[in-house]
């Protein structure tokens, strides 16, 4: 008996259009390798006047109408809170105690990724979004007289306009970017 065998090389697949298409396309299908979201809001409310004492059991008085309310307690209160405390004579209402109630509330998001779109070459992306509402808001006065104030902040990309001329002495420096951001 005889057993012949014969070992035939075949191409390598390295060689073939479609394989490096097909790798090419993998690769950028799988460059996403990490994304991460986060968002945060707080809100914080100072209300002077208050009159009631805060009792032991989740922080409400024992006896008549709980008060400052579950609602407080369990931090679910807003701008309406302190129409609310008015309404149950909770506060301090005299003209001569002129110290605002203050609210605060902030809002951010962060959101980032990492993309390697080749092997070793890393791009770390990253925005993030911040705005902050301050009101002082005059609980004892006659229509509550409110001052509003914040701020915004918001990372933006700028290699659309990075390159673009930046304008002269003779146009004020203005620019083609410039006249975007004021419209």
């Amino acid at each position: 008996m005889k057993v012949k065998l014969s070992v035939l090389a075949k191409e390598p697949l390295d060689d073939k259009k479609w394989y490096k298409g097909l790798q090419l396309a993998s690769r950028l299908a799988m460059m996403v390798r990490n994304v991460s979201i986060n968002y945060r809001s707080s809100y914080q409310l100072t209300l002077p006047g208050f009159l009631p004492s805060v009792g032991d059991a989740f922080g409400q008085k024992k006896v008549g109408q709980m008060a400052p309310g579950l609602d407080f307690a369990f931090g679910m209160v807003g701008d309406d809170y302190i129409e609310k405390a008015r309404n149950n004579d909770w506060l301090l209402c005299n003209d001569s105690i002129a110290t605002p109630a203050s609210t605060s509330r902030t809002d951010n998001l962060t959101l980032r990724a990492t993309l390697e779109p080749v092997k070793d070459f890393k791009i770390d992306l990253s925005a993030t979004r911040t705005k902050t509402t301050q009101k002082s808001i005059q609980y004892m006065y006659e229509g509550t007289p409110t001052t509003q104030s914040g701020a915004f902040q918001m990372t933006t990309i700028s290699l659309g306009s990075a390159f673009e001329g930046m304008g002269n002495a003779n146009s004020g420096y203005r620019s083609k970017t410039f006249e975007k951001f004021v419209n």
